[in-house]
């Protein structure tokens, strides 16, 4: 599982993930399943995104690099 979320934030599509997974020999996997686990990584993030921080921070510092 865990290298599907690493592959999918990498930006590796459904057909190179499940390359990736049988390297690793794991059961073959689909490229739905792998869809369905991308999407709910999706709504988890977005719900994160969306939750308010609780408490009052002075700064927030937000970093981050993209490459593909």
């Amino acid at each position: 599982m865990n290298a599907i979320i690493e592959s999918y934030l990498q930006g590796v599509s459904t057909r190179n993930v499940e390359r990736i997974v049988s390297c690793l020999e794991v059961p073959q996997l689909s490229a739905s399943y792998v869809s369905k686990v991308a999407q709910e990584l999706d709504e988890k993030v977005h719900e994160l995104l969306e939750k308010p921080i609780g408490y009052y921070v002075p700064f927030l510092f937000v970093d981050a690099l993209y490459l593909k």
